[in-house]
């Protein structure tokens, strides 16, 4: 049995554990170490291994060719940044790693001590073996609702779905610092693409922590499906500050494979079908979606 253990945040941060047989529904939790495969220079490949408690990173990296390991440690902020520094067996400070932490990858630079170097680096979760059909399956993430207020945690469970690189979310916590549930969402049936299976427009993690209603407090959605022409469907929870809760919000689950612009407070919607792509373009007036703007694209060159 191998263990993958993912991070995140979209801020999300999360550890999975898969088995060759069936696991604990709990068995992803933080602290669990996570092992990284990835390159830096896009030519040098690295193997990681690292863990996470709170804010703090821990863990170890090394070359793969040389295959002498380099101690790691550092920290991860509310919004997935990091770095971590990089010491050698005797100590030395030798180098640091700056970028973004996300479900499905490690994405940033190496940088030397005297900061005259600097190399890029991707890094993703290490092969792991097919789970179980049926399996429990759980995912841990941290849920960063506003900077003022002490980071949440988000956990899902389910099971294993019969269909390749899906689970079946059937259960939802929100956590406080100390473990107690805050809230629980139940009575959920959704057919999850699994952490790292990136759809037609490149989102790779199941849950995206970000202000969807533009009233200053993050917000989270979790990928209900995503049918063959990859509009990824989502259900909604929109964060109440005044009873720290999250609510569903239908109204927004009209829009699909959606991306959300803080600046201009709108909502862009993407419609792929067979022949071109369709833009919807949203604005929130009162809690509705108002549609502001609509934009098709065919996929049709001209003679």
């Amino acid at each position: 049995m191998r263990v993958l253990s993912l991070c995140v945040s979209i801020l999300a941060l999360a550890s999975v554990l898969w088995g060759a047989v069936p696991a604990p529904a709990d068995a992803f939790v933080l602290g669990t170490e996570i092992t990284y495969a990835g390159m830096i220079r896009g030519d040098l490949e690295i193997t990681l291994e690292l863990s996470r408690q709170g804010s703090v990173v821990t863990g170890r990296y090394m070359y793969d060719h040389v295959g002498q390991w380099l101690s790691l440690s550092g920290d991860i902020a509310p919004d997935n940044t990091f770095y971590m520094d990089e010491f050698s067996p005797e100590g030395e400070n030798t180098g640091v790693f700056i970028g973004t932490w996300t479900l499905s990858a490690l994405d940033g630079e190496w940088v030397s001590p005297d900061r005259s170097t600097s190399l890029s680096f991707h890094a993703v979760p290490a092969e792991w073996d097919e789970p179980v059909k049926g399996a429990p399956w759980s995912l841990s993430m941290d849920l960063p609702v506003h900077p003022t207020q002490p980071v949440l945690t988000l956990r899902l469970t389910g099971v294993v779905s019969d269909t390749p690189n899906t689970v079946v979310i059937t259960d939802m916590e929100v956590l406080a610092q100390d473990g107690r549930v805050l809230q629980a969402i139940t009575h959920l049936r959704t057919e999850t693409p699994m952490p790292g299976q990136t759809d037609f427009y490149g989102q790779g993690d199941p849950v995206v922590v970000e202000d969807m209603n533009f009233d200053g407090y993050n917000d989270f959605r979790l990928k209900e499906f995503t049918p063959l022409m990859g509009n990824t469907a989502y259900l909604y929870w929109l964060y109440e500050h005044e009873t720290n809760t999250f609510w569903r919000s239908p109204t927004l689950e009209i829009l699909s494979s959606p991306s959300f612009d803080p600046a201009t407070q709108t909502i862009s919607s993407y419609d792929r079908g067979p022949g071109g792509m369709t833009t919807m373009t949203y604005a929130i007036d009162n809690g509705e979606l108002v549609k502001v703007g609509e934009e098709y694209e065919s996929f049709q060159t001209s003679p």
